[in-house]
């Protein structure tokens, strides 16, 4: 059991980790673990979908998807792994590991204590939620029968693919690494995975937060920020479709990971975005940050319907914003081009729906 779980700890976090290293590294100007690892998911996402979506549409099995995705992901995080070891060996690494010392040690135990309580009010409790009924039954019957939306999850006959979740295959990629471990579907979906998704969040937060307040003396306004957010998120339950009741009670869903990583990600790289265009950094400058939208765009594909809808809108409204705002259109092309995942999404969903 426990080595299951280290291995299914190895495959959420290593393969993301120097798959975003390998190819984002330049994609900003810090160079944050955090990024990596969450850059590197949406693109291992983004594989994943471009993968899946096809077979799935051919009526094809979880092995015929494992068998593509895994020697593509092996083979990246492999790379990544070989670039980061030269770059050590050479003395190049430029991995950017800040301390704590000098934060406020007062706010800094009040984030962390905030933090534990919600990693185990997610492991330890269970929530009433009806999706589970749906999207976690969907990640077993996958498991039982190798048929991705071909079985209905509710009394296991063959149906119709439904094209509306199949869009978003994010319960087939956790089936794929509970057949890979050997983890039970219940026990991933409800503990690692909802664990993962929900740290997840907080490291894209930790990004924004880190670019509004960036570290001065002890870190307060960064961590009263962190805080602050941690609050809102416990308190937040007000319905059943806020970002805080996904993000703890439904935090194994494919909309917890849009609302709590993908958008905030996604408003990170806006930022990073607009500093460069104030400097006049040049497209050629930029490529690998429009590659880390691009990832991230296939990402909130892979999430959710509405992952497309909502990373298109705010992109577009940031685009615009900031191309009034600095007088330089030029780079609205790029950005456009960034959402073609979302209107190939929106396409198939018109298409086959």
């Amino acid at each position: 059991m426990v080595l299951r779980v280290l291995l299914a700890l190895a495959i959420l976090i290593l393969i993301p980790l120097f798959t975003g290293y390998l190819i984002f590294e330049k994609a900003t100007d810090e160079k944050s673990p955090l990024f990596f690892l969450l850059s590197g998911q949406m693109l291992i996402l983004g594989i994943f979908w471009l993968i899946s979506v096809p077979i799935m549409i051919k009526i094809g099995t979880l092995t015929m998807i494992g068998n593509i995705y895994w020697p593509i992901v092996l083979g990246l995080t492999l790379l990544g792994a070989v670039k980061f070891a030269v770059k050590v060996i050479k003395g190049r690494s430029k991995i950017s590991f800040k301390s704590f010392e000098n934060y406020n040690k007062t706010l800094l135990i009040i984030c962390f204590l905030l933090l534990g309580f919600q990693i185990f009010m997610t492991c330890f409790m269970a929530v009433n939620d009806g999706d589970d009924a749906y999207y976690v039954a969907v990640t077993e019957s996958v498991l039982k029968y190798e048929l991705p939306y071909r079985v209905s999850p509710y009394v296991g006959q063959p149906c119709d693919l439904d094209v509306r979740h199949a869009l978003a295959p994010l319960p087939i990629w956790i089936a794929l690494i509970c057949k890979v471990t050997g983890l039970g579907a219940a026990f991933m979906s409800h503990v690692i995975i909802a664990v993962f998704f929900l740290l997840s969040s907080y490291m894209a937060l930790t990004l924004v937060g880190k670019k509004l307040f960036p570290d001065v003396d002890d870190g307060s306004k960064f961590l009263t920020f962190m805080i602050v957010i941690q609050v809102l998120v416990l308190f937040g339950n007000t319905s059943i479709m806020t970002m805080e009741r996904f993000l703890l009670a439904r935090s194994r869903q494919g909309k917890a990971l849009l609302a709590g990583c993908v958008i905030p990600l996604t408003i990170y790289l806006c930022i990073t975005l607009c500093e460069r265009l104030e400097k006049n950094k040049i497209f050629k400058d930029n490529l690998m940050l429009y590659a880390a939208f691009f990832a991230v765009a296939f990402g909130a594909c892979t999430c959710s319907a509405m992952g497309a809808l909502l990373y298109s809108a705010l992109v577009g409204v940031v685009g615009i914003c900031a191309a009034v705002s600095y007088k330089r259109f030029a780079f609205l092309i790029p950005l456009a081009l960034t959402c073609l995942p979302c209107a190939l999404d929106m396409f198939l969903y018109i298409k086959l729906g």
